[in-house]
């Protein structure tokens, strides 16, 4: 009969639930990475949309921890792109949720870096957060499965210690790059490139 102890019971139930949801989709997902069984798309993509639908989740959750998320650049000349959306949103969405984590303001940026090859550009995103930021020792281990820092972590689960580890395998396997840097106590930077085809047709497709 006691209500604030079945919302406490209710809370706790839907927190291990979403975390052990969370652990089976990356477990999953980093099992297909592992084994080359993830397949990439060539669908046309408008970037924007993109960020749109990746700012909508991340902000809600951002909001609940009073975190700032703040849009420092977006250079972008070419926002129809083919590739993978559905793992470039994914990329996001690990970066960003990863960055709300930890204290501070979040700053974000994407943009466009010319290619030398024809009907190609590079697209840069960049997410710098002015949080805790992470020790030597654990930078070393960032993109290996299950690691995690826990100390200092601004929410009850850290995670399932898989989502860095995806994010580097699906930029690598669409042919990009992602680097860091971090120091404890000032924050960190991830700084992700990826080339893509521009859609050339998209204007038709719009008529």
């Amino acid at each position: 009969d006691n209500v604030e102890k079945q919302t406490e019971y209710r809370t706790k139930v839907k927190e291990a639930s979403t975390l052990l949801l969370e652990l089976v989709n990356d477990v999953l997902d980093m099992s297909k990475l592992e084994s080359g069984e993830v397949v990439l798309e060539e669908s046309p993509f408008n970037l924007s949309k993109i960020f749109e639908e990746v700012l909508v989740v991340i902000e809600q959750i951002a909001a609940e921890q009073n975190i700032r998320i703040v849009w420092e650049k977006k250079e972008i000349k070419h926002r129809d792109l083919i590739g993978s959306p559905r793992y470039v949103k994914r990329v996001m969405m690990n970066i960003l949720s990863n960055a709300v984590k930890y204290n501070g303001t979040i700053y974000v940026s994407c943009v466009e870096i010319p290619s030398e090859q024809p009907e190609m550009t590079t697209m840069e995103f960049v997410c710098r957060d002015t949080g805790i930021g992470m020790t030597d020792e654990f930078q070393k281990h960032i993109f290996e499965p299950f690691a995690q820092e826990h100390t200092g972590s601004r929410t009850k689960f850290a995670g399932t210690g898989l989502g860095m580890p995806i994010t580097k395998k699906l930029v690598e396997k669409m042919g990009g790059t992602i680097t860091f840097e971090s120091e404890k106590g000032v924050g960190t930077t991830f700084v992700i490139r990826v080339p893509f085809k521009i859609d050339l047709d998209a204007d038709k497709r719009e008529e």
